[in-house]
């Protein structure tokens, strides 16, 4: 029955955060409605020069590819690991079946 409790608890606690988490982003979202779309912009472009070390801003579309091509990169690298990973597992299984 303590456990039970316990679970019950987190789960009030994470729904509570959940919903907190929820309100947070529709204040966020309201802001961003009533806010001129040009500071907006200004900002994002701030942001991503300081995230990103580009201290001009002649330098940030060229930033920006680099890091959708790195992005992209390691979405193929990581789609071929799923490929090859049950492969991979299932010899394991079976290397494990010869020498149990």
């Amino acid at each position: 029955m303590t456990e039970l409790m316990a679970s019950l608890r987190q789960l009030v606690a994470a729904e509570s955060h959940a919903l907190a988490g929820a309100a947070t982003m529709q204040a966020a979202e309201g802001a961003l409605a009533r806010a001129d779309p040009h500071d907006v912009i200004a900002a994002c472009v701030r942001h991503y020069q300081q995230l990103f070390e580009c201290p001009k801003l002649e330098g940030v579309i060229s930033s920006m590819n680099r890091v959708c091509e790195a992005a992209e990169r390691m979405v193929a690298r990581l789609r071929r690991l799923d490929e090859v990973l049950p492969r991979y597992q299932r010899m394991a299984s079976q290397l494990y079946e010869l020498l149990r």
